[in-house]
């Protein structure tokens, strides 16, 4: 389990992301991510979720994520992407 919390400080409507991970050899699958979120579209957390489940980290357009943008100054997306790369990091060490 890994729970990402945005900076303090940071415009955007997302709380906290969990996600559960497995690795399998040199790869990070997520298994399943739980936005929380005081504000924003409910269908779209469970919309980013439902993509992301079950595929590696490393196979998903990080770059991409980070060009969402949204009405806050960093998107659920950017967050999203953030939070992946943390997790990378965190388990390379």
């Amino acid at each position: 389990m890994y729970t990402y919390f945005p900076e303090e400080g940071t415009d955007t409507c997302k709380v906290s992301f969990d996600f559960e991970f497995v690795e399998e050899e040199d790869k990070i699958i997520i298994k399943q991510l739980t936005i929380d979120g005081e504000k924003g579209c409910i269908g779209h957390n469970k919309s980013i979720s439902l993509l992301i489940r079950n595929r590696a980290i490393q196979d998903l357009p990080l770059e991409e994520l980070t060009e969402a943008g949204c009405k806050k100054a960093s998107s659920c997306s950017q967050q999203l992407s953030k939070a992946l790369e943390l997790l990378v990091e965190q388990r390379k060490k």
